[in-house]
């Protein structure tokens, strides 16, 4: 069973718009922050969804700066992937589907 803890900085009318979360402070330029953490100890998998902002510019590379949200997946303590979504629906559509794929 998949279990969630969201936090108390998560804002549900602002899922189609990470840039909000930036925007009010609640992101720092260049960070990220969780917004939520899913665990199904049965499978031994968790997961995190939060607002990440990046500048590439600060790397050297070309692109502007954004907000996105993240999904990372972990199973057994082993990171299975991250990715970025431009919609909280999205990245929980993702991470659905990743369980899913996990119960087979």
């Amino acid at each position: 069973m998949l279990e969630s803890q969201w936090s108390p900085v998560y804002r549900p009318e602002w899922d189609a718009d990470p840039q909000k979360y930036l925007d009010n402070g609640l992101v720092k330029w260049g960070h990220s922050r969780r917004l939520v953490r899913f665990e199904d100890r049965q499978q031994d998998f968790k997961a995190y969804i939060g607002v990440h902002h990046s500048d590439p510019a600060a790397w050297g590379a070309p692109g502007s700066a954004r907000t996105r949200y993240f999904l990372s997946l972990f199973v057994s303590c082993r990171t299975i992937a991250l990715h970025t979504y431009d919609s909280l629906p999205e990245a929980l559509m993702a991470l659905t589907t990743f369980q899913r794929q996990l119960g087979t």
